[in-house]
């Protein structure tokens, strides 16, 4: 299939008033179409949102059969690394764990939870599946977390399952889904934050060498959704893309008129540099097997 280059965007679109994430993602949803992310990334007001936006696009590239809105439940007492996760399924596909943090889980209709199953494998680390759960099947509790200092806007949740009966995704829970994840979240979340710029540029008067290296990096992201997200090759040059739409977030330039904007988008900067250890090694490792 043929991907059109980003001046098939057409012009930018009006801004968009939301009262949250919830109304965010309820009435103006564009699920993994690139065209529709773009348009309605462009359209918010915060960082926050656009994150919404590109990391539901991820969801949903990870499993597109995923009913409705998803979070994926992973981390446990502040770690997603496989050894630390002790949250349980049986063969049936009965979920029984905690989850410390799971971003949207207050606001899903499905859970997408990493669960060991009894067996370890041959080499001692354990055997790690993906099962879709309901929200709202029996044994799912779920407890909304404070809010975070930047971007706010993000509820995240804590979230309990007590035998609680789903479906067991088939391939391996890390291998297939959580390890590709890294990467495709990093992805769909860029496209939303160079499709914010742009849209903020483009109402604000930011210059056209600045709209310009906008949807520059939109059309190069747009390029990479074809990649394998496990190909070294491709980690480096998604590590390229994140570079240039960071270099055109040190150039934001908002008006006088935007000062309310404008302390939104410093409030929510950190959000931007979270798992930035993982993003560094991603690198070092695609490097060193290119080399």
């Amino acid at each position: 299939m043929s991907l059109p280059d980003a001046r098939a965007l057409g012009d930018c679109p009006a801004a968009l008033v939301v009262r949250d994430v919830a109304e965010l993602l309820t009435a103006h949803r564009p699920g993994r179409d690139f065209d529709a992310v773009v348009r309605v990334a462009a359209a918010v007001d915060r960082i926050g949102y656009a994150f919404a936006v590109g990391y539901d696009a991820a969801l949903h590239e990870l499993v597109p059969s995923a009913h409705g809105l998803s979070a994926l439940a992973a981390t446990e007492n502040k770690s997603a690394h496989p050894r630390d996760i002790h949250t349980r399924v049986s063969a049936a596909g009965a979920v029984t764990g905690v989850k410390s943090f799971v971003t949207l889980g207050n606001l899903a209709d499905t859970i997408l939870v990493v669960a060991r199953t009894g067996t370890p494998q041959a080499d001692g680390r354990p055997d790690l599946r993906l099962v879709s759960v309901s929200a709202t099947a029996p044994g799912v509790t779920r407890e909304a977390l404070p809010a975070t200092p930047f971007a706010p806007e993000l509820p995240h949740a804590r979230v309990t399952f007590d035998d609680a009966r789903g479906e067991l995704l088939p391939g391996d829970g890390y291998a297939r889904y959580m390890k590709p994840f890294r990467t495709v979240e990093d992805l769909w979340v860029h496209i939303a934050l160079a499709a914010f710029l742009w849209g903020m540029a483009s109402r604000d008067g930011w210059g056209d060498a600045f709209v310009a290296d906008a949807r520059g990096a939109l059309d190069d992201s747009r390029g990479l959704l074809s990649k394998d997200p496990t190909a070294p090759v491709t980690h480096v040059a998604l590590a390229a893309l994140i570079e240039r739409t960071r270099g055109l977030v040190e150039h934001a330039a908002f008006s006088s008129a935007r000062d309310a904007e404008k302390a939104l988008f410093e409030r929510d900067r950190p959000l931007l540099w979270v798992a930035e250890r993982a993003r560094t090694e991603r690198l070092s490792k695609a490097r060193a097997a290119i080399a």
